[in-house]
Parts: C-alpha cells; sequence; structure tokens
C-alpha cells in the first residue's frame, strides 16, 4: 500500500466519524484524544477476532481464561479459588503477575480477560463505566514483618515509636505498601522509615530477613502465609486501612464467557479473606 493510499484511507475513516485522529505537523503525526480512544477499541477488536479464529479453527480446544492478579492474592484468595475453578470449568489458564496499574493497562488493551487487585484511584472511574464490570471483592490488611528471632518478635504488643530505629527493607518509593507504611508514621508525627535496602517482592525481601534485625512490611495474606511456614514471624501492631478494597474487573462483554462468569462467582463465594 502507498503512502498516498494510507493517506485517503485515513481521511474516509475520519471523514466517516467526523472527528480527525491524527494532528498532522512538519514533524509528522500524533495522535489525537479521539485517535487513541479508537486505537484502544481497534485492539480490543484485534483481540476479539483472534480469539474468535482460534475458536473457529480448534472448536474442540480447551479455553483459555487470562487472568491477571497482583502478587499478595497468590498466597490468599486465588489458592482457594484457582483449584475449585479447574474443578469447575474445563479451561486452561494463563496467570500474570504484575502491579496493578501494569493489571489496568493489559485490561484496556485486552491482554487479559480479567484482574484481581487493588484499583490505581486513576483508573477506578474508568472501571466504572458501562464497558467494564467492576466488582469490588474484600479490603486488605498491611502489617510489619520480622524474622522469628527478631526482639520484637517475642512481645506482645509493638507501637510505631517502638519501629522508628528500626533497619527496613522495603519495597521502592511509589508502592501502595510504602506508602501506607510512610503514612503511618508521619499520621503519628514520627519520621518515615528510611530503607537499608530497597527490593521489588516479598519472595525476594524474605531470605534478607533471616537471622537479621530487618522489618519489612507486607500484606496479611502473604505474611500469615509464611508465618504458618515459620519463616517470619507477623509483629502484634496494626496499621491504618488506607487500601481502597481488592476488585474484580473484566471488560462487560467479558462476562459472558462462563470462564470469567465463573471465576467472578467464586471469588465472590470465597470464604477468606473476609468478603465485602
Amino acid at each position: 500500500m502507498t503512502e498516498s493510499t494510507a493517506s485517503a484511507m485515513l481521511r474516509e475513516v475520519e471523514a466517516a466519524f467526523d472527528v480527525s485522529l491524527f494532528d498532522r505537523t512538519p514533524q509528522g503525526m500524533t495522535l489525537t484524544k479521539a485517535g487513541e480512544i479508537a486505537i484502544g477499541r481497534l485492539r480490543g477488536v484485534s483481540s476479539e477476532l483472534a480469539m474468535l479464529t482460534q475458536e473457529l479453527v480448534q472448536p474442540e480446544a480447551t479455553p483459555v481464561l487470562r487472568i491477571g492478579a497482583v502478587q499478595h492474592t497468590f498466597f490468599g484468595v486465588l489458592q482457594k479459588v484457582v483449584p475449585q475453578l479447574l474443578a469447575e470449568m474445563p479451561c486452561r489458564l494463563e496467570l500474570c503477575d504484575a502491579t496493578s496499574s501494569e493489571l489496568a493497562s493489559c485490561l484496556q488493551q485486552d491482554e487479559l480477560d480479567c484482574i484481581l487487585g487493588r484499583m490505581p484511584e486513576d483508573w477506578i472511574e474508568s472501571f466504572q463505566s458501562p464497558a467494564f464490570f467492576y466488582s469490588p471483592l474484600y479490603d486488605e490488611e498491611i502489617c510489619v514483618v520480622a524474622s522469628p528471632d527478631h526482639p520484637f518478635a517475642r512481645c506482645d504488643a509493638v507501637i510505631l515509636e517502638d519501629l522508628v530505629k528500626e533497619s527496613w527493607v522495603l519495597p521502592k518509593p511509589g508502592s501502595h505498601l510504602r506508602h501506607v507504611l510512610t503514612t503511618a508514621f508521619v499520621s503519628e508525627g514520627l519520621p518515615p522509615p528510611e530503607a537499608l535496602i530497597e527490593t521489588s517482592s516479598f519472595v525476594f525481601t524474605l531470605p534478607l530477613l533471616t537471622g537479621s534485625k530487618l522489618l519489612t512490611v507486607a500484606t496479611r495474606d502473604h505474611g500469615v502465609s509464611y508465618e504458618w511456614a515459620g519463616q517470619v514471624r507477623v509483629l502484634p501492631i496494626k496499621l491504618p486501612q488506607l487500601s481502597p478494597p481488592v476488585a474484580f474487573v473484566a471488560k462487560k462483554r467479558s462476562m459472558k464467557n462462563p470462564a470469567v462468569l465463573t471465576f467472578w462467582e467464586l471469588l465472590r463465594r470465597a470464604e477468606s479473606p473476609p468478603m465485602i
């Protein structure tokens, strides 16, 4: 296809919708807001057509359910729900572990069928639009974690002031867990903890706690899972609840998929963590 032919086709599309999809400048072309919306929708259509083609070519193939989830849910609600889903629904799962913002972007671009996690504030309004199915599920607690032989692990109660001079392994700045911890200290008029070590995952943090006097912050699901295994101790201190609820989100049209619908119903019926 020649450049002139492509330009003519683009002008026809813009005329049909009576809107400019690109700003034309001497430096080139950039997407307008309408163009960004159109590209997002077209990606969705392309993804739907690819899945339809696969179903038509291989009608007997096992359907694939693409689930995105934040890390802590793999140690909590997903441990219970995934086996139930596979028992009730013949499907193959593709599980993606990422941050809530990354998952939201993947869902928007139809790279995932549904997502599970704390939804970023700048996405919640979009997810409450008619195009999406948004279902808050449960509130998430945050806890402070230490090695089982840490001096605070033997205490019956700990307050934030006790932790001011401690050394910490923390998630990177800008992460939700670090924000909750920092806010807890600042709200008590205390200096926020500084990270001696920064990591991107609790899995990486765990070996650093062993035999040390380092502290870290984690979701309660995460902390309790490792506490049961005797690897860490959840300290007896309560941090403020500043998190939006963990929610299930899918495109509205995806709720017609039996696997997506079954997954959501199992999440709603899950006994732990407590459901809203």
